[in-house]
């Protein structure tokens, strides 16, 4: 697996670029690895294999999110994301009312660990040009999700060097 670029950069919502490496490296500084069970979501639903697009579309737009998982927690069979319904149906002309999620949704599935580093995830999601992973327990059942955006917002609010930056720029 290639590592995450050293000069890589993250774009924060307040428009403020942030090395991958200064903010985990910050967290290191204060004596720990922050880890993906701290920044990851625990309320993961699934797509049934049998679950027309519209039905999943419908689900995304409700908790809005950009992906469901499908199948379940023990036996997931691929994740259907806005894009694959965007590309896959829309744009082939497929009907979204007969057309089944298992027919659009990419099989292979990228996933970590709970305990694993941030970066570990961060490299994963790099590698395999994702922007979020299923999170496994020791069963291989999914346990939450991680995003590039729950990754960077804790690494932002958590930084030293955003907090400084932020600082210097309101005059305190």
């Amino acid at each position: 697996m290639a590592p995450f670029p050293a000069d890589a950069t993250l774009v924060a919502p307040i428009g403020i670029a942030c090395r991958h490496d200064a903010l985990v490296e910050d967290e290191r500084s204060r004596g720990r690895r922050l880890q993906v069970g701290e920044v990851m979501s625990r309320d993961v639903e699934f797509a049934a294999a049998g679950d027309t697009v519209q039905q999943a579309a419908t689900l995304m737009g409700e908790i809005d999110v950009g992906a469901l998982p499908v199948g379940s927690a023990v036996r997931t069979l691929g994740v259907v994301t806005a894009r694959d319904l965007l590309l896959r149906v829309c744009a082939a002309g497929r009907d979204p009312t007969t057309t089944t999620v298992t027919d659009v949704m990419t099989a292979e599935i990228h996933h970590c660990r709970a305990d694993d580093g941030v970066e570990t995830a961060l490299d994963l999601m790099a590698s395999r040009h994702v922007r979020r992973l299923l999170v496994r327990d020791g069963h291989d059942a999914v346990v939450g999700w991680v995003t590039l955006s729950d990754i960077s917002r804790r690494l932002l609010i958590d930084s030293g060097t955003v907090r400084t930056a932020l600082d210097e720029l309101s005059g305190r």
